[in-house]
């Protein structure tokens, strides 16, 4: 089996979420891939982490800015990634990793797909100073 992991920005380094998800994917014997972009990436320690973890790490250009024309190559690059390695599972984490992953996904014709949502930000109480709470 072969997971694809899409966050939009990678960190220096491989961080605890990633590290997580690749421990639980060696103990399947899953083949796990992670595609982010990497530019402020420590490129050594990245190619480090990947070899003492045994995965693969793609750079994607993604962009936070939803509206960043940049997004439109991150999801032809993603695409292109997804039709080449016949991916089983897609994991989605991030906003627009998120949206960019499931869309290519779908596409793709990948038959699992999974969205993490890190924090909600958008719920009844939210703090006001945050501007995500909901309007009643």
């Amino acid at each position: 089996m072969k997971l694809l992991y899409i966050t939009s920005l990678s960190g220096k380094r491989i961080n605890g979420f990633m590290r997580s998800a690749i421990v639980a994917a060696r103990e399947l014997d899953i083949e796990f891939t992670l595609a982010s972009n990497m530019e402020h990436a420590d490129l050594q320690g990245y190619k480090e982490d990947c070899e003492q973890y045994g995965i693969k790490a793609v750079h994607i250009d993604f962009d936070r800015n939803p509206l960043a024309r940049k997004n439109i190559k991150a999801y032809r690059e993603l695409l292109i990634l997804m039709r080449n390695e016949h991916y089983d599972c897609v994991h989605c984490n991030t906003p627009i990793g998120g949206v960019l992953g499931r869309l290519c996904a779908e596409k793709a014709h990948i038959p699992y797909v999974i969205y993490m949502v890190h924090g909600f930000h958008f719920w009844k109480g939210a703090p006001k100073k945050t501007g995500c709470s909901f309007i009643q």
